[in-house]
């Protein structure tokens, strides 16, 4: 995941469950399937929820019974909150038969009934860890520098620029100055949704909102600046026209 100033956060998963041996054994089984996962753990569903509210959870292994409140309780809590309508939960218990009404009505991924066994544990994790890192790859766009990462989601980027040896990528809420690319190795690595309309210049082309042909130049969404359009790159500009 990314916080609002680009730099790379690891996904979380909050795990709520009050036996310890059990919620070792299933941090060990993630730790196996992906070791850079931040996890969380609670006995509590109170103390879960206030985790959920203050920050951003990618997966939630939730047990039934808990020292306070029920695990069902806590995902109908979750789902709710809008920023968890459809994030993954994993629900742990020991009465199937009495709780599938609860699962259907809470959109539960995937649950795990006790005594579990490693690998048909493993199993029902590594598709959604998987899956959850792919889609987070494909999104965003990745940037290393000597000292830090940045992580921006591609659908922000309103455009990219090239100037005295410096690359500066300008997005809904930030600018980000990069040194070690450049725009050849950008538009490489970028979705279908960038196009380069000028040696300095690779746009998204979703916020754009006009193309005058008489001065060449591309108008957006959210800016008052407009982008020029070289003579090299017009034919690409006029496919958006078509």
């Amino acid at each position: 995941m990314f916080n609002k100033r680009g730099i790379a956060v690891m996904s979380k998963i909050l795990i709520v469950e009050d036996n310890e041996l059990i919620r070792s054994s299933i941090i060990k089984i993630i730790r196996e399937i992906d070791d850079s996962i931040e996890i969380i753990s609670t006995e509590y569903s109170s103390k879960a929820l206030d985790i959920s509210i203050r920050s951003n959870i990618d997966i939630f292994i939730l047990d039934i019974g808990l020292k306070d409140y029920s695990g069902i309780k806590l995902g109908q809590e979750l789902r709710k909150l809008n920023k968890y309508i459809i994030t993954p939960i994993i629900f742990i218990t020991s009465m199937i038969n009495e709780e599938l009404e609860a699962f259907r009505e809470i959109h539960s991924y995937a649950f795990i009934t006790k005594p579990f066994k490693k690998e048909k544990v493993k199993n029902i994790f590594a598709p959604i860890i998987q899956s959850f890192t792919e889609n987070h790859q494909e999104n965003n766009l990745t940037i290393n520098q000597k000292e830090e990462t940045y992580i921006i989601p591609m659908n922000e980027i309103i455009y990219i620029e090239s100037q005295l040896k410096r690359i500066y990528i300008h997005t809904l809420n930030d600018e980000y100055e990069i040194k070690t690319y450049t725009l050849n190795k950008l538009i490489e690595i970028l979705n279908d949704d960038f196009i380069r309309v000028h040696r300095s210049y690779i746009i998204n082309k979703k916020y754009i909102t006009k193309i005058d042909r008489t001065k060449w130049v591309l108008h957006f969404k959210n800016i008052a600046k407009y982008m020029p359009v070289s003579r090299k790159y017009k034919n690409q500009v006029m496919e958006l026209l078509q």
